[in-house]
């Protein structure tokens, strides 16, 4: 554990995101205006492994993922996490069923094994 780092203290570090769709850029584009500090410039680069390799390939460049995405890097030592004052927005992730008794593919039983363990 360290101490937190204001988000005014990396606002000079580009911090790498995926593109420009869903929940998690709508909530990042949220976090960082409603601070209202000097923040990071965002730059989209594509995918969750684009923003690892690119962070990699840079030591001023940070990343921002969503934790599920990252947990193993994380674990493995490949990555560290930064610990943000306030703390980013926590996304959740939901998985969906169809209501019909169709048969399901084998990486859905995969899934929802790994959120109830979660």
């Amino acid at each position: 554990r360290r101490p937190a780092l204001p988000l005014n203290s990396i606002a000079q570090y580009p911090m790498l995101a995926t593109v420009a769709a869903g929940d998690f850029h709508d909530l990042l584009l949220q976090y960082f205006a409603s601070e209202q500090l000097m923040c990071p410039q965002l730059e989209l680069v594509g995918s969750i492994d684009a923003v690892k390799r690119a962070v990699q390939s840079s030591a001023q460049s940070l990343g921002i993922l969503p934790a599920h995405a990252i947990a193993s890097d994380l674990a493995s030592g490949r990555f560290r996490g930064l610990n943000l004052n306030p703390l980013p927005p926590r996304v959740r992730l939901v998985a969906l069923l169809p209501r019909t008794r169709v048969e399901r593919h084998p990486a859905v039983g995969e899934l929802l094994d790994a959120l109830r363990q979660a």
